[in-house]
């Protein structure tokens, strides 16, 4: 498989696709400031990916530390949770990840987790 391409359709397909569908009105001027700089951490995050196992250690630690950081500057915490359910939801839906059975482990952990965070609200 080739990393290139995942790691392309990370970025275009996972990434881009779940901003599209976020509601920026919901952000007030600070937030949307915080959330461009959430989106360029996660776009150039790409450049520290060299292998299929980067990638993965990057979804199952960083991409986990990156969310916890970022839910707690909203005021509203929900939006980064729905960011981050999209992006997986993404990235669930790609055939490359479907042959990465660790890597579609530790995503739906991380999914059931951010599940339970968007339920207390």
């Amino acid at each position: 498989m080739s990393v290139e391409k995942l790691l392309w359709k990370f970025v275009r397909c996972c990434v881009n696709r779940a901003f599209a569908n976020i509601d920026l009105k919901r952000l007030e001027g600070d937030e949307r400031f915080t959330f461009e700089n959430l989106l360029d951490e996660l776009r150039s995050s790409e450049q520290n990916w060299r292998s299929i196992t980067d990638f993965i250690n990057f979804v199952t630690k960083d991409f986990e530390s990156i969310y916890i950081r970022y839910r707690d500057k909203f005021r509203d915490p929900k939006i980064i949770d729905e960011f981050f359910l999209n992006i997986i939801r993404f990235l669930l839906e790609l055939d490359e990840v479907k042959y990465l059975p660790d890597l579609v482990h530790s995503v739906r952990v991380l999914e059931n987790k951010i599940r339970e965070n968007l339920e207390k609200y």
